[in-house]
């Protein structure tokens, strides 16, 4: 049985990491860019830029270094990219 696991963390290395540096690197530029904006204070400024269905949506999460940060763990693009590889994962086979 370790074998066959150990014979599938080989097959998906590169992608595994491939995914998590992508998933990395996207949570490290949406703090820096929430950090920018929290240094110029202008977080209310930017609420008037988002579209008013987003702004229901996402509520005061948007005017605050931490609601900023934490939307990253719940953006779109991330979560379908969790799923595709986990559904690869799934339906591994030769």
């Amino acid at each position: 049985m370790l074998t066959l696991v150990g014979r599938s963390l080989r097959r998906i290395a590169v992608l595994a990491a491939t995914i998590l540096t992508l998933l990395a690197a996207f949570q490290i530029l949406l703090i820096v860019v929430a950090a920018s904006v929290a240094n110029i204070n202008d977080f209310s400024r930017l609420i008037q830029f988002v579209p008013a269905f987003m702004q229901q949506m996402f509520g005061l999460s948007l005017l605050s270094f931490d609601g900023m940060a934490l939307l990253g763990f719940f953006e779109p693009l991330v979560i379908m990219m969790v799923v595709q590889f986990t559904i690869y994962l799934a339906t591994e086979h030769e």
